[in-house]
C-alpha cells in the first residue's frame, strides 16, 4: 500500500495518515473539513514534511505544499533540510492557489504550479504531475 500523509497548516498543525482513508474515512472527512485561520507559517509543515521524511516509511517521499504563498523567507537551518532531502531524491513540489504568490520564495520547490481557478491551470498541472510520475517511473 502506497503512504500518503497530510499536515494542514496556517499559524499550527494538524497531521492525518491517510494511507488507508477507506478505513478512516470519518475522520478523513473530519480533517478536511477543519477551518484554519490566521497567516501561512509555510515552515511548520515543511520542518514536519522534513521529519516525516526521515522515516522508514517515507524515505523518498514527495513533499506537496499547498498554499497562497504569501509567505516569509524560509530560514537556512530549514532550507538545509530541504537540500538534504533533495539530495536523497525528496522532491519539493508547491501548488499556488491564486496568483499573489512571492515569486522569489517559490524557487524553494523543484516544481512550481499555479491554480487559478481555470480549467487550463488544473490541466497544466494534471499533465506536469503524470509527466514527472512518467519520468520517475523510467529510471
Amino acid at each position: 500500500m502506497k503512504k500518503c500523509y497530510i499536515i494542514n497548516f496556517s499559524t499550527w498543525i494538524v497531521e492525518f495518515d491517510a494511507s488507508d482513508v477507506n478505513s478512516n474515512f470519518n475522520k478523513f472527512y473530519d480533517f478536511l473539513t477543519m477551518s484554519f485561520s490566521g497567516g501561512t507559517d509555510v515552515e511548520l509543515a515543511l520542518n514536519e514534511a522534513c521529519k516525516k521524511c526521515l522515516e522508514n516509511n517515507y524515505k523518498n517521499s514527495d513533499v506537496l505544499i499547498i498554499s497562497d504563498f504569501i509567505i516569509n523567507q524560509i530560514n537556512s537551518d530549514l532550507l538545509s533540510k530541504i537540500n538534504k532531502l533533495r539530495n536523497n531524491k525528496v522532491r519539493f513540489n508547491a501548488i499556488s492557489i491564486g496568483c499573489s504568490q512571492i515569486k522569489e520564495h517559490m524557487t524553494y520547490f523543484d516544481n512550481n504550479w499555479v491554480y487559478d481557478g481555470s480549467q487550463e491551470s488544473i490541466n497544466k498541472i494534471i499533465n506536469d504531475l503524470n509527466n514527472i510520475e512518467k519520468t520517475t517511473n523510467n529510471k
